[in-house]
């Protein structure tokens, strides 16, 4: 487990009036091990465990953007492996090569 992974296992917490709720609050892992999300690359069955709790996740566009945007190289994040994510990484960045 490295510095970069989400943090899911504290407990949710009401926000205060007036205060924003983080897409991170409204993930379907939250409060799960963030183990589930940083299997081994070669277990296969541990990756598509942490893509089956992303699937249905009503924030996992935000989560995918976070990672790309922030370049997370580990982990499960918006239900896209690493190798998945680098690739969208690749043509996000060719994208705004050619619109900038």
């Amino acid at each position: 487990m490295d510095e970069q992974s989400l943090v899911v296992s504290e407990p949710a917490l009401e926000p205060a009036v007036g205060d924003e709720i983080s897409w991170r609050d409204r993930a379907a892992c939250r409060g799960l091990d963030p183990e589930v999300f940083f299997p081994d690359p070669g277990n296969c069955i541990g990756v598509e465990r942490a893509k089956q709790v992303c699937a249905p996740c009503p924030v996992a566009w935000e989560c995918l953007s976070y990672a790309i945007e922030s370049n997370q190289t580990e982990g499960i994040w918006g239900g896209t492996t690493r190798g998945e994510r680098r690739r969208l990484r690749r043509i996000f960045l060719r994208q705004l090569r050619e619109t900038g």
